[in-house]
């Protein structure tokens, strides 16, 4: 009885572990938890071997001709003329067809899911 308790409370530990790696990873801390509850010390493994994702700050990325979006939902990279900019009010991801809403003159803009 008592090595369940024990081993229960490691993967709640490993569960916490990720929780916590994925959040400064810009990852889903809730499924992360729930990734380690079930794998262990496997998904402990992974979630420190996981890159970071890009913050929402760094979703728009600019050169000379044209601006650069990041879509939220499949992290396709989506580029526009700038000249064309004045005219969009919303670009749709070609890729899942995500909705990205444009406030012009706000780098940060608001997404939802099409």
């Amino acid at each position: 009885m008592d090595y369940i308790i024990i081993i229960s409370i490691g993967w709640l530990v490993c569960g916490a572990i990720c929780a916590f790696v994925a959040s400064a990873k810009n990852r889903t801390a809730l499924g992360w938890f729930f990734t380690g509850c079930l794998f262990g010390l496997l998904a402990v493994i992974i979630i420190f071997a996981l890159s970071p994702l890009d913050s929402d700050d760094d979703l728009m990325e600019e050169n000379d001709e044209s601006i650069s979006f990041v879509c939220n939902e499949c992290r396709q990279q989506i580029l526009i003329d700038k000249k064309d900019l004045k005219n969009i009010d919303t670009i749709v991801c070609s890729n899942c067809g995500n909705e990205i809403q444009l406030n012009h003159g706000n780098k940060n803009n608001n997404q939802k899911r099409h």
